[in-house]
Formats: structure tokens, C-alpha cells, sequence
């Protein structure tokens, strides 16, 4: 195989390589875009609410190089609500603060819009009634609905 075929070879595989990659970021630019319309153009929600779970999603990734090798970690604070009024559950990552003030079996209104997490008002006057059951899910919460 002469020289020119070879570099013939190497800048077409560069060059798929290259495509591919502005290929991928401009695909990941237009899907964050487009969630981001859709979100702004859905309307803003606000519904009673409880808080049925909490977790922490971590991502790592490393980097190994010449002469240090790096490891970037991301946590997704993620809060799983639950509308009192008919059961559907909604997931949303949330920053770490509102994480961090709100706990699971929390009762308020969950304010979001699609996709996105706007606020959770806790009601603190809401009251969880239990009836003796040993089921947890069997316990009922009151929640005032003003509207």
C-alpha cells in the first residue's frame, strides 16, 4: 500500500470521525432546543400533590490523559410527586436546595410546566388521616383544594 492510499484511508476515517461528532453535538443541540420550546410553549400546571420518593442519580465519567487521568461526577436530584387527585405520578430533577427542604410524604401543590419543575408549596395544614390500616398505601391524605 503506497503513502497517498494510506493517507487517503486515514483522512477519510478523520473525516467520517469529524462528522460524526458535529453530527452528534448539533443532534443534542436541536433535541435540547426542542424541549425547551415545548416546555415553554405548555401551560404552567399547579396541582395537590405528595412527595412519594426521593433518590440521587450519579453519573460519572472519566478521562484518562498523558498525565493525569480526571473523574467528572454529576448527581441528579430527582423527586417523584404523586397527584392526590388521581394517582398520576410525575418525576422531575430538581437543583439540590429544593431537594434538600423537601422529604418524602410531604403534601403541597406541585407547580411545573411539561416537563419542568417550577415550585412545591408544602401545606401545612394538610393532614394524613390513618384509618389502622398496616398498609402505608392505604393511608389517605386530606389536602384543602382551593381554587
Amino acid at each position: 500500500m503506497s503513502h497517498e492510499s494510506m493517507f487517503s484511508v486515514f483522512y477519510f476515517i478523520f473525516g467520517l470521525a469529524l462528522v460524526y461528532i458535529i453530527g452528534s453535538l448539533l443532534l443534542k443541540a436541536f433535541k435540547s432546543i426542542n424541549e425547551k420550546t415545548l416546555n415553554d410553549q405548555s401551560p404552567v400546571l399547579k396541582i395537590p400533590a405528595i412527595v412519594v420518593e426521593k433518590r440521587v442519580q450519579t453519573q460519572n465519567q472519566t478521562h484518562y490523559g498523558d498525565d493525569d487521568n480526571y473523574v467528572f461526577f454529576k448527581n441528579e436530584f430527582i423527586i417523584i410527586f404523586e397527584n392526590i387527585q388521581n394517582g398520576n405520578r410525575l418525576a422531575f430533577e430538581v437543583h439540590e436546595d429544593v431537594y434538600n427542604t423537601i422529604v418524602k410524604d410531604d403534601v403541597g401543590y406541585l407547580t411545573y410546566q411539561r416537563k419542568r419543575f417550577l415550585d412545591f408549596e408544602i401545606d401545612f395544614t394538610a393532614q394524613h388521616v390513618d384509618f389502622g390500616v398496616q398498609n402505608e398505601s392505604d393511608t389517605i391524605t386530606e389536602l384543602r383544594i382551593d381554587q
